[in-house]
């Protein structure tokens, strides 16, 4: 008889966990949003892989518009600004008896929603009355907001919004006589809910490089003014980073509207626009900033990034760093600018990307785009990439 054969169970569990062990080490060395997508489901990476991402990119801008001219205009789009009322009518019951006396009381209860309780203004409860008899007693979610007699006729009971839930209840009850039985018909009771819609405040942004704002020689903004709507007294205010450029009463009527800029008044880079009305409904149509320069003066428009340590040190340990632009124009000519090392551009496609490792550094960095012909960059990314 031959020898019997070893078993083999030890050995192929060595094996299985040798893998395993293998595996467990390639899964540590992979990038943290890899190894997450691997382990989970991929909305719980969402935030690894942002981050990270995030990490890679030195800058991102959407240069919009670029040209060469000596006048540059920024168009900035419409608002509409409001702030009104917008009232809302509800049926709670068709008819209610309310009857009291020393045999028993017959109160009534009704139920109604806010779901807009921060913008609520006003609440009133209306009905009709016929055939008195005593004083008529109203509970808001258990507070007493009328107590006392009513006439036949139509009657408004204002309901104090500071009582109001989302859900909420009105218990309406007569009060006792003696020996004699109080009562009130109600027909027709409405609530009516008076909500406050409001968008009072808009913030416009364009950019400005360094080297515009230095040779500005004439700047104006202008807009459409349109009135939808104006009940009463209300002002309008415009700023521009944080000064004062109209501070004047509002008034129904349309036009357009020029204002003279100084080249203080603006930013080098993001520069903001705050529009804003205390009453009424108006549109501000085709915003725009219209930027005139010194002749003879080349357009830059001026960015800057920083590479941090952790950023400096994935460069050095080989990331490259990639200059990535999107163009929509026939023919893209133009210098770029990376801490002083000039990058010339004349294409006819709607992409540029281009290895600007060699001119990068620790810190703060320069970055220029000189235009030579008309040109809009829909997107402008400098990443690194391993």
């Amino acid at each position: 008889m031959g020898k019997d054969k070893e078993p083999i169970i030890g050995t192929a569990g060595g094996v299985i966990a040798g893998m395993i062990t293998l595996m467990l080490f390639v899964i540590a060395l992979m990038p943290p949003c890899d190894r997450c997508m691997l382990l989970n489901e991929d909305d719980e990476c969402l935030d690894v892989c942002d981050d990270l991402e995030l990490k890679d990119v030195l800058l991102l801008e959407y240069p919009g518009d670029l040209s060469d001219d000596q006048v540059k205009e920024y168009e900035l789009g419409n608002i509409n600004l409001f702030l009104k009322d917008e009232p809302e009518l509800k049926t709670l019951a068709s008819n209610l008896k309310i009857e009291r006396s020393i045999f028993g009381d017959s109160s009534q209860e009704l139920s109604f929603r806010v779901d807009d309780i921060e913008n609520l203004k006003e609440l009133m409860l209306y009905f009709s009355v016929l055939d008195p008899k005593g004083d008529l007693v109203i509970e808001l979610n258990g507070n007493i907001v009328f107590n006392g007699f009513k006439r036949a006729g139509i009657v408004e009971v204002i309901l104090p919004t500071d009582y109001i839930e989302e859900n909420n209840n009105i218990k309406i009850s007569v009060t006792s006589g003696f020996f004699v039985k109080n009562h009130y018909d109600l027909r027709d009771i409405k609530i009516k809910k008076v909500f406050e819609k409001k968008n009072s405040l808009a913030i416009e942004t364009f950019r400005v490089s360094s080297s515009e704002k230095r040779n500005i020689k004439d700047a104006e903004l202008s807009f459409f003014i349109y009135c939808k709507e104006l009940d009463g007294y209300g002002r309008f205010k415009l700023y521009l980073n944080d000064k004062i450029l109209v501070d004047e009463p509002l008034i129904c009527s349309g036009g357009k509207k020029t204002i003279n800029l100084d080249k203080d008044d603006f930013e080098s880079g993001s520069n903001v626009l705050e529009f804003s009305i205390d009453n009424g409904d108006f549109m501000f149509n085709d915003i725009t900033v219209r930027n005139e320069y010194d002749e003879g003066v080349e357009n830059e428009y001026e960015y800057d990034f920083e590479v941090d340590t952790e950023q400096w040190d994935m460069i050095r340990d080989g990331d490259d760093v990639i200059l990535e632009m999107e163009f929509d124009g026939d023919r893209i000519v133009a210098d770029i600018i990376i801490n002083g090392y000039t990058i010339g551009i004349d294409t006819s496609s709607n992409s540029f990307e281009k290895d600007i490792t060699q001119h990068i550094r620790k810190g703060d960095n320069d970055f220029k785009i000189i235009p030579n012909t008309d040109f809009e960059i829909d997107e402008l990314k400098i990443s690194l990439e391993d």
